[in-house]
């Protein structure tokens, strides 16, 4: 399965693993179908968050823990090639443009998101925009 997934879900998932995000990522990692679809600009966005002092008070992982969880997510990523645009696309939050790219560019089946500006979309030429709980159920529950 081809997934774009926000860094919200990633972030969520490492501040309540046992939570619906952590058991939707643990799962996804561990299918060897599955593709997370990514861009630098993506992966920075994660990464930048990660190291948010409000976020590093959430996360119960270790700095070395969390550079696993990173290379995992990474081990099972596609880059998408940033060259290519794509006419149309629009967001109530221009900075969340990137997942709806992300997600076009790479032939995502689905974009997997908390985040209210991209859930309100419903789709983006055709791929349904989910949030955890819906995707999680989608595939066979927890």
């Amino acid at each position: 399965m081809r997934l774009a997934v926000d860094a919200n879900v990633f972030v969520s998932a490492l501040i309540s693993p046992q939570g619906t995000s952590g058991a939707l990522v643990r799962r996804l990692i561990e299918d060897d179908r599955t593709t997370f679809v990514v861009s630098p600009e993506t992966m920075d966005e994660l990464k930048h968050t990660l190291a948010y002092p409000k976020t590093q008070k959430s996360l119960k992982q270790s700095r070395r823990d969390l550079e696993r969880f990173l290379a995992s997510v990474e081990m099972v990523s596609e880059q998408v090639d940033e060259a290519f645009s794509v006419a149309g696309l629009e967001c109530r939050d221009p900075g969340d443009l990137k997942y709806l790219f992300i997600a076009v560019v790479g032939r995502a089946e689905f974009l997997v998101s908390g985040d209210k500006d991209l859930l309100v979309l419903g789709n983006v030429e055709g791929i349904p925009i989910v949030t955890p709980v819906q995707l999680l159920a989608q595939i066979g529950g927890r």
